[in-house]
Parts: C-alpha cells; sequence; structure tokens
C-alpha cells in the first residue's frame, strides 16, 4: 500500500466546484462522511470529469468530488490483466491535519465504473465504514434474457482481507439473482440472499419477493439481514453495487462489481 504524504494535494483536487457531467449513477451506504456523483473541475487544474467521490472534512464539502480516474493517480494502484476488473486502488493520505481517510477501490475492465470502501481511520470496525458503486452509462430498462453468471469481486475490509471474488447469477425471466463473494481462503463469506432485478435495470433486496443477505467469518455467521443496492451497466455487460447490514454491523458491508462470465 502507498501512503501519499500530501493529503493537501488531495484535498486541493476535492474542493472543486461546476460540474459538467452525466448519465453518471451511484449510490454510498452512509452519506455523512462521503457522496458518490459526477465529478468537478475549475480552471488551472487538470480537467475532472466522469464518476467521482466527495469526502466532508473541515477543509471539503461533499458537493466538491475528485474523479477516480485522478485518485488512481495518486494513491497506489495495480493493473489487472484478467478478470472482471482492469484496477485496483489503495489510497491512505497522511500528514496532513484535514485527513480525507482511506480508500479501496476498483475499476470494472473496460468500462468507467468503480466500486470499493472508505474508512474515516483505516479501521472498519471502529471508523465510519462506508462502501460505494458508481459509473458512466447505467442502464435504464432491460435487453438481457435467460439467464446469465457473472464473474464478481468485492471489497470489504480490503486491508486485511484482501479481494473477494465470486459468482452472481442473474435470471432476467424471473428476474431475481442470487450469488455468493468470498475471501479466497474462505475466511469471509457472504451469501447475497435472492435479489430483485427491476425494470430500470437496477437490483435491489428487502422487497417482496426478495430475501436479505448474511455474512459468515471462519464458518460463524457474524452478520445478517444485508440488503442490496446496485445497478447493471452498459446493457448488462457488467453491474455494481454493495450489501448494507444494520447500521451496528456495518463493518461487513461490502462493496462488489463484475462482468458477464
Amino acid at each position: 500500500m502507498k501512503a501519499f504524504s500530501s493529503s493537501k494535494r488531495i484535498i486541493a483536487l476535492l474542493a472543486i466546484s461546476g460540474s459538467a457531467n452525466a448519465a453518471i449513477v451511484g449510490d454510498e451506504s452512509y452519506n455523512a462522511s462521503i457522496e458518490v456523483g459526477p465529478a468537478t473541475f475549475v480552471d488551472g487544474l487538470p480537467p475532472m470529469s466522469g464518476p467521482g467521490i466527495g469526502v466532508s472534512t473541515s477543509y471539503t464539502s461533499l458537493v466538491q468530488k475528485a474523479s477516480f480516474s485522478t485518485l488512481q493517480t495518486l494513491g497506489s494502484t495495480t493493473n489487472i490483466t484478467a478478470g472482471p476488473i482492469s484496477k485496483l486502488t489503495t489510497l491512505t493520505p497522511v500528514g496532513s491535519p484535514y485527513s480525507i481517510g482511506y480508500f479501496n477501490f476498483a475499476q470494472i475492465s473496460g468500462q468507467d465504473v468503480f466500486f470499493g470502501e472508505w474508512t474515516n481511520n483505516n479501521n472498519v470496525a471502529t471508523g465510519n465504514h462506508a462502501v460505494y458503486y458508481i459509473g458512466r452509462d447505467g442502464d435504464t430498462s432491460l435487453t438481457k434474457t435467460g439467464t446469465v453468471k457473472y464473474d464478481m469481486r468485492g471489497i470489504s475490509n480490503y486491508q486485511s482481507q484482501g479481494l473477494m471474488i465470486g459468482e452472481f447469477t442473474a435470471d432476467f425471466t424471473s428476474k431475481k439473482m442470487t450469488g455468493n463473494l468470498y475471501t479466497p481462503t474462505f475466511s469471509y463469506a457472504i451469501n447475497i440472499g435472492t435479489v430483485n432485478i427491476n425494470n430500470d435495470a437496477s437490483i435491489a433486496s428487502g422487497t417482496s419477493g426478495a430475501t436479505k443477505a448474511f455474512a459468515y467469518v471462519s464458518g460463524y455467521m457474524v452478520a445478517w439481514d444485508g440488503v442490496i443496492n446496485g445497478k447493471f451497466f452498459n446493457n448488462q455487460e457488467s453491474l455494481a453495487g454493495f450489501i448494507k447490514f444494520p447500521m451496528e454491523l456495518r463493518q461487513y458491508d461490502t462493496a462488489f462489481g463484475g462482468t458477464i462470465k
């Protein structure tokens, strides 16, 4: 992980006003500290557009959003040549009185779609853990039919657990989705339950006909009543979203993204 010692430079990028983006959709599990949305830009700084994220600090506000493509250049970004994600970024700013927190996020291969997590203190158990997704070209209707399998990746407590892998199965006839995410050692695993696929290409649980998600650590159930919030992108070629457990269990909240197998 790269420790970025010039937080003020990142804050300068976050503290930008104005927006010129469209067709960007996303959401976050909690919006008191972070908020995703179209990136902003200002004259004299590198152009910033596309999916972005804002952080609430004593120096910045949620309406001021840095693009994920810019944050990739400031953090430690690993290029991945196979699978559903092309880049994985960790960003840990230190040494500034205006700490903007700690980021772990991934980009879906070949697309301007991102998912990840944020904490204020790099500790999901004691910090304000939040997960999110955001992307360009979010679908507004369904075009796929039949059953489609997605190769998935998940991010939750990345510094301790690493990248999660898994598979989701979307049945566009019954409009239901099921699946699992897990660490390679199976130390942490999530069953997403039964998720509704809506006509507007969103995915959601906690509604009629759906069942909740639950999580296991080393075989023991640690979280339950998880709800899914997500979206299909690029004619259902990909999807991204997050699993949100009750607030007292938010350390297990997980962001996910993937592409058709």
